[in-house]
C-alpha cells in the first residue's frame, strides 16, 4: 500500500546534498508519489517553490521546529540530513551522505568554529540514535566501512544520481573543478598548481566558488593568478544552479578534483556523464566511483601539476574512464513506500 512519503531535508542548502535532494523530488513528481518536504533554508524553499509540482508539498520550516519534530513518531520519513530521529520511527530511512560527520568527532584543521562543534555533536547524535530507523542508507562502500568502523551503525548501499542531458557546446576550458570552496576540497593547493603550470602552458580552468567573505582567501589567489599572467586563467563563477553546471561540464575538458574527503563524490559522476578525463585524488572516493582514475597525492601540489600537465599533453587520452556507482533511487524510495 502506498503512504505520504516524508522528506526531512532542512539543513540542506546549495552544493552536494541540494543535488540529490532535486533529483529526490523529481522521482516523487514523476511517479505521482505524495510527499511532504521540510525545507529549512528561504532560498532552497524559493527554488523548489517556482517548479509547482503537484504531487509535492513544500513545508517551510526552522531549526527549533525541526528538533522538536525528531521527537516525533513517524512512519514512511526519509532522513535526509544525516541525522536521525529521537524515537524509533517505522519504515523510515537516514541518509547519510556527509563522511566528515561519521569518521571521527574531532575537529578539522582549518575548518570554522561553528562547522567543528557540529561535527562533534552530529557524530554522537548518529552514533546513539541510527537505530531508531528500520534503514540507515549510504552511498559508497566508504562511507559504509565508516560508519560501521566509528560508530559501529549497519548501513546499505543505495546510491543515487542525476543522470546527464547531453550539451552542444564548444570546449572553453581546459580543467573545470566543480564545488564549493570549504577547506577539506583542498583548493588552496589547486590554486597553486594552476599558478606553478600557468608559468609554461596556456590554459584556463573554471571554478564555482562562492564569491563570498567566507572564502576571501580563494577569491584573492584568483584574482592574483589572473593578474600575475595578465589574462584570464581561472574563471569563477560561482555558486550554480545545476543547469548551469552542466553547461560548465559540457564546455570542460578535464574534471580536476583535489578533494581530502567525499561520500559519493558526485562532480565525478556528473563529469563522467559528459566526457570527461576525470583527475582526482588518490582516495578511497575516486577508486569506488570512477573505473581507470587518473589520480594523484591531494597534499602534493607537484603531484596535481604533474597530471594536469600530462592531460594538457594529451597523455590520457587513451585512458577509457566509467562509472562504477548504480543508480539505485527506486529501490530507495521503495524502502519508504511499503
Amino acid at each position: 500500500m502506498n503512504k505520504t512519503i516524508t522528506i526531512e531535508a532542512s539543513n540542506i542548502y546549495f552544493r552536494g546534498g541540494f543535488v540529490l535532494l532535486e533529483q529526490l523530488l523529481e522521482y516523487c513528481e514523476q511517479n505521482s508519489l505524495k510527499t511532504n518536504v521540510y525545507i529549512g533554508y528561504k532560498e532552497v524553499f524559493d527554488y523548489f517553490g517556482k517548479k509547482n509540482y503537484k504531487n509535492i508539498s513544500l513545508i517551510k520550516t526552522n531549526g527549533l521546529k525541526t528538533f522538536l519534530r525528531y521527537f516525533w513518531k513517524r512512519n514512511n520519513t526519509l532522513f535526509f540530513c544525516n541525522l536521525p530521529p529521537f524515537v524509533k520511527c517505522e519504515k523510515s530511512v537516514l541518509y547519510a551522505h556527509n563522511i566528515l560527520f561519521f569518521e571521527s568527532p574531532r575537529p578539522v584543521k582549518g575548518a570554522a568554529l561553528v562547522f567543528n562543534l557540529k561535527k562533534f555533536v552530529y557524530f554522537y547524535w548518529i552514533k546513539y540514535f541510527a537505530r531508531n530507523v528500520d534503514v540507515v542508507a549510504c552511498q559508497t562502500e566508504a562511507v559504509q566501512k565508516s560508519l560501521w568502523e566509528n560508530m559501529q551503525v549497519k548501513s546499505e548501499l543505495y546510491p543515487f544520481y542525476r543522470t546527464a542531458q547531453p550539451l552542444n557546446i564548444a570546449k572553453e576550458y581546459a580543467f573545470c573543478y566543480v564545488g564549493s570552496g570549504v577547506a577539506h576540497k583542498n583548493n588552496s593547493r589547486l590554486l597553486e598548481a594552476v599558478d606553478k603550470l600557468s608559468e609554461k602552458y596556456q590554459f584556463r580552468i573554471v571554478m564555482t566558488i562562492e564569491d563570498n567573505d567566507l572564502y576571501r582567501t580563494l577569491i584573492d589567489k584568483i584574482e592574483a593568478i589572473n593578474t600575475k599572467y595578465n589574462r584570464t586563467v581561472v574563471v569563477n563563477k560561482g555558486l550554480l544552479p545545476y543547469s548551469e553546471v552542466a553547461k560548465v561540464y559540457a564546455a570542460s575538458e578535464a574534471l580536476i578534483f583535489p578533494s581530502q574527503a567525499e561520500t559519493i563524490a558526485l562532480p565525478l559522476i556528473e563529469g563522467l556523464q559528459y566526457g570527461l578525463k576525470i583527475l582526482s585524488s588518490d582516495l578511497e572516493f575516486t577508486h569506488q566511483v570512477v573505473e581507470n582514475p587518473i589520480v594523484f597525492d591531494p597534499e602534493n601540489v607537484d603531484e596535481i601539476v604533474n597530471v594536469m600537465e600530462n592531460q594538457l599533453n594529451g597523455r590520457y587520452k587513451d585512458i577509457i574512464q566509467k562509472n562504477r556507482i548504480p543508480n539505485k533511487l527506486p529501490e530507495l524510495i521503495n524502502c519508504l513506500r511499503y
